[in-house]
């Protein structure tokens, strides 16, 4: 039984660091009410950062992430007039800095000075306004193709926030999916498996990427990789005193991909603005519970194809939505399922067939997730190398359940010029 484990973290390591500099400020001085709290983002000599803060009518507290290390610190201070003086605490309580400067409605002009006066940078800071549309510092997407002995897997390598890192290895043979996370310095990776407490070793050298691990019988085993191409992440967000989304994409050197992905992702957009709305107009404080977020799945990349899955899910739904994308290089469209599979194809049967032999695989103790299966609707299709796989939509509880069908298998189902030939 092949299982699928989502890769929300890409997309939710940038939103979950704002979350946590955007706790509920209470008065910080009994008998004074808070006038407000605000995000900003900004630099600080060469380091980009975003703060959180709250003010009382004297008193400025709140928060500070530097975005490149992820750490947050604390910032504890005064505004006068225009004036604004926040002293910077390590999470130990150690001091770090001051910043002293202006603060008008949306911007902080300021100046960072070290707790030893040895080093001065200036400080410059803007409540955000609206989509901030902005490259994600090193996160990528890279798809490798086995080579030698691994010819028949290809590996998909995801740089996240800072140092995080996502592995998936496609064996097209024998039809298993291993999905590690790890870490990564510079060229050199270590991801472990938490099942099996085992670490995989992966270096990357130029377009080759080697995997070392470990086989069943304790001996290394390696697998080599040939890049075939880098995708670039950007991302869509919004964040206020009262809720916050996020929406991470591949961005790719195709002009009319690239409209489609946008045509994917701006229906949900659209809700999230709908819903920041609503919710600013309730004037509600607490945007823990206030967030929407989507992210990316690739499932297969080459000259003829990019093929994926986007997911979008948000607090005030309990349901994760789905859309994949089936781009073709050479038709410069998406193709359809009526554009593979003859007019009256019963593709549907034979996704039944293969179904059932994985329903008869499961443990008999796992009543639960054999019921939710039995009744998971296969609508979802996106293509690969050599395999169509069909999938349900995301489940909160039970994630998303993969038949992968050979083209072989189904070729009598598929039109004689069918767009997966060239595959």
């Amino acid at each position: 039984m092949i299982r699928y484990i989502t890769i929300i973290t890409i997309l939710f390591s940038g939103l979950l660091s704002f979350a946590q500099s955007s706790t509920p400020f209470k008065a910080f001085v009994k008998g004074h009410k808070l006038e407000w709290v605000k995000p900003f983002n900004g630099e600080m000599g060469n380091a980009k950062v975003k703060l959180s803060l709250g003010y009382d009518g004297y008193l400025c507290k709140g928060k500070m992430t530097y975005l490149k290390s992820n750490i947050v610190v604390d910032l504890d201070g005064t505004i006068k007039n225009d004036s604004i003086k926040l002293i910077e605490y390590s999470k130990e309580g150690k001091l770090l800095g001051i910043i002293t400067g202006i603060i008008n409605k949306n911007t902080i002009s300021a100046d960072w000075i070290s707790k030893d006066g040895e080093n001065l940078v200036h400080f410059l800071a803007k409540k955000p306004n609206g989509i901030l549309d902005n490259n994600i510092d090193d996160s990528w997407v890279k798809f490798y193709k086995g080579v030698s002995s691994s010819k028949n897997n290809h590996l998909i390598l995801t740089k996240k926030s800072n140092d995080d890192v996502l592995i998936k290895i496609l064996n097209n043979k024998t039809q298993n999916t291993t999905i590690l996370e790890g870490k990564s310095n510079d060229s050199d990776y270590e991801f472990i498996d938490i099942s099996s407490n085992s670490k995989t070793i992966g270096k990357e050298k130029g377009k080759k990427f080697q995997i070392v691990a470990k086989d069943k019988n304790g001996e290394l085993d390696y697998s080599n990789f040939e890049l075939a191409e880098t995708i670039p992440l950007r991302s869509k967000s919004f964040a206020n005193h009262s809720t916050s989304y996020e929406f991470v994409f591949p961005v790719t050197q195709y002009k009319k991909l690239n409209q489609v992905i946008q045509n994917k992702i701006e229906p949900w957009l659209e809700k999230c603005r709908k819903k920041v709305q609503e919710i600013s107009e309730k004037k509600l404080v607490d945007n823990h519970k206030n967030r929407g977020f989507s992210w990316f799945e690739l499932t297969y990349l080459d000259e003829n194809i990019f093929s994926g899955t986007f997911y979008f899910r948000s607090t005030w739904t309990n349901v994760i939505e789905t859309k994949t994308i089936n781009y073709s290089f050479a038709h410069k469209h998406e193709i359809s399922k009526k554009e593979i599979f003859k007019k009256r194809a019963k593709y549907d049967s034979f996704i039944q067939k293969q179904l059932d032999k994985k329903l008869s695989q499961i443990k008999k103790d796992d009543k639960s997730f054999q019921q939710w299966l039995k009744h998971a609707n296969f609508k979802h299709f996106t293509y690969g190398k050599k395999y169509l796989y069909v999938s349900t939509e995301m489940s909160g509880l039970y994630g998303k359940e993969t038949i992968m069908i050979s083209y072989e298998e189904i070729s009598d189902l598929l039109k004689r010029k069918n767009w997966v030939k060239p595959l």
